[in-house]
């Protein structure tokens, strides 16, 4: 189903996008299927000149990532593109239920998330860790804790978000930082995808597969941001948060509204899960906004 989340506080980089509060339908044209996770390997025969842009975070952080608009322009640009790609494009689609999961916008929440890891220790959290971000998308969070020393891990339900957005992100952040920004902090930059190091790892696919990957371990620290807004994936993400957690001492940081508006999720639904369950501990980190409240949760192994 397409639909358009219609937040008055979203971060959007589309600006001229109007909220649609019409009720999602589903679209025959579009089909629906599980995707199964399997690693993704850059590859790339060419450079992708892209345009990018710098963030700025309230603790000093820079990071760079891709325009959205630039995305949208090498989809229209393509002879053949999948259904779901024009829509999302063309219709400014947030998400297409089972088919797209709004990968290609860098959510509020992920921006949140930054915030708070900037104020951790590096050493303690970041430094030599390995580190998973779910449902990347952009995968700022997770490119904030490679920038600091982590072997990090990106997960997006789809395939072309990982190529499309994530991976060039990785390298704008790495070997292909940009050496100048404009006063409009907007560059070009030219990537090659093929040289992404073989410590920074790439799956696409439902949350439900992902833990019977082959060589998949555990991780010191599982980050997910904007994730629970569909109740339906709530138990798959919280199963596979504890296949990715290491015992005993990983940790799993979230940053999610309180509500979305039109979803089915909610935080309070995915943490009466986590509680009836009663395997983690549940600690809330810091809070963001006057409104909607924007949540980073802290998750951890109880320890007998």
């Amino acid at each position: 189903m397409p639909f358009k989340f219609g937040f008055s506080e979203e971060r959007d980089e589309d600006n001229d996008a109007q909220p649609d509060n019409t009720p999602p339908q589903p679209d025959p044209s579009i089909a629906t299927q599980v995707v199964p996770s399997q690693w993704v390997h850059p590859n790339s025969t060419k450079p992708v000149a892209l345009t990018g842009e710098l963030l700025k975070f309230p603790r000093g952080a820079h990071l760079f990532r891709r325009c959205a608009s630039d995305v949208n322009f090498e989809v229209a640009s393509e002879t053949v593109a999948e259904g779901w790609l024009d829509q999302v494009v063309l219709e400014k689609t947030d998400i297409i239920d089972g088919v797209y999961e709004g990968g290609f916008k860098t959510w509020e929440c992920a921006l949140d998330l930054i915030s708070f890891l900037e104020e951790l220790d590096e050493d303690t959290w970041f430094r030599g860790k390995t580190v998973l971000e779910l449902g990347c998308g952009s995968g700022l969070p997770g490119i904030y804790c490679m920038t600091k020393g982590a072997r990090v891990d990106f997960q997006d339900y789809n395939r072309e978000v990982i190529e499309l957005i994530t991976e060039p992100n990785v390298l704008l952040n790495s070997v292909a930082s940009p050496s100048a920004v404009d006063s409009q902090l907007l560059f070009d930059a030219e990537v090659d995808l093929s040289k992404i190091g073989k410590d920074v790892r790439f799956i696409c696919g439902d949350w439900g597969s992902q833990g019977s990957l082959p060589n998949y371990k555990p991780y010191d620290l599982v980050l997910a941001s904007e994730t629970i807004y569909s109740q339906q994936s709530h138990q798959r993400l919280y199963q596979l948060m504890k296949q990715s957690m290491a015992r005993p001492h990983g940790k799993a940081l979230m940053a999610a509204k309180s509500v979305y508006f039109g979803c089915s999720g909610s935080l309070r639904d995915f943490l009466l899960l986590v509680e009836a369950d009663g395997e983690l501990s549940v600690q809330t980190q810091k809070v963001f906004g006057d409104g909607v409240q924007r949540l980073i949760i802290l998750f951890e192994w109880r320890q007998c």
